[in-house]
Order: C-alpha cells, then structure tokens, then sequence
C-alpha cells in the first residue's frame, strides 16, 4: 500500500469519526431539549453511536489498512485484546454519559485506554523499552558524571580559594 493511500484511507476514516462524534453532539443536544434524557432512547443512541465508533476505529480501520499484513500470531493476538480493551473503555464511556452522578464508567474508560497503550504498543511492534529495570539502571550510570573525591580546590573570581576552611578562619 502505497503513502497516497494510506492518506486517502485516513481521511476517509477521520471523516466518518467527525460524522459520529457531530451526530451524538446533535442527539444528546436535541434528546435533552425534549427532556427524554430519562428514557430508554438515550441509553440506547448513546450505545449505537458509540458502538458505531468502536467499528470503525477497531474494525473498519484494520480492514481498509490492511494492518495484519506481515503481523505475527501474538501482533494479532495484542491487537484483539486492544480491541477488547477499547470496547471495554466504550462500554464504560457510555455508563458514565448515562448515569453522570457516577464517576465509575469514567474511572473505567481511562483505566482502560491505559492498559491498550501496552498492547497497542505489541501489535505495532513499538514496545516501549523503559520496562526493562537494567535498561534504565544502565542509562543512568551512562548519563553519571563521574565526581572524584579529591577534587582540586577551586578558585573565586576575587581569587580566594575554597577548601574545607571558611573564609573567617583564613582571615583570623
């Protein structure tokens, strides 16, 4: 697949998620002037926008990108248990914009979208390599300066010296 594209296919893709996002913007806006917010129809316009996005973010997108071309097994395997993870989030999204005196469905989708970093990282073969505690124990002692202790004794610009002596005992 060619750069051209995969441009084309993005703004395809970014024009059918501005759509969603500007229809559930229009249905919340006109069930609540209708005062329906406290009937079934909201739950459910809610769930069918979001689970319209959930498809085109988690199927749509693979499809037309052909992105498990040249994946492994396990790639596929930590793409769907992204894909899980995304549903999961969007289930809680559509909790937390249902019943708003409850902050649960918010704390679910954000813990959520945090756990897919991992496997979104696995499928695209991008895994983070500060996981790894010798890694990071290695990249500091790389960065260290390294400090003698019998460093010289330094020069004031009046010219007076610094040692383990105050300046009131060299006067005295």
């Amino acid at each position: 697949m060619t750069e051209e594209q995969k441009k084309k296919i993005d703004r395809k893709l970014i024009a059918i998620y501005i759509g969603i996002m500007v229809l559930l913007v229009a249905f919340m806006i006109l069930v609540g002037v209708k005062g329906m917010v406290n009937t079934l129809v909201y739950p459910i316009g809610i769930s069918i926008f979001l689970a319209a996005y959930w498809v085109v973010s988690n199927v749509l997108s693979v499809i037309w990108g052909k992105s498990f071309e040249g994946k492994t097994a396990d790639q596929k395997k930590s793409y769907y248990v992204c894909a899980a993870l995304d549903a999961i989030g969007m289930a809680g999204l559509v909790h937390f914009l249902v019943n708003m005196t409850s902050t649960t469905g918010a704390i679910i989708y954000v813990a959520s979208t945090v756990l897919k970093r991992k496997f979104r990282q696995e499928f695209n073969g991008t895994e983070d390599k500060k996981d790894d505690p010798e890694e990071d124990s290695r990249e500091i002692t790389q960065e260290a300066p390294q400090i003698s202790e019998e460093s010289p004794a330094e020069e004031q610009p009046d010219g007076a010296e610094i040692s383990g002596e105050s300046a009131a005992e060299k006067e005295m």
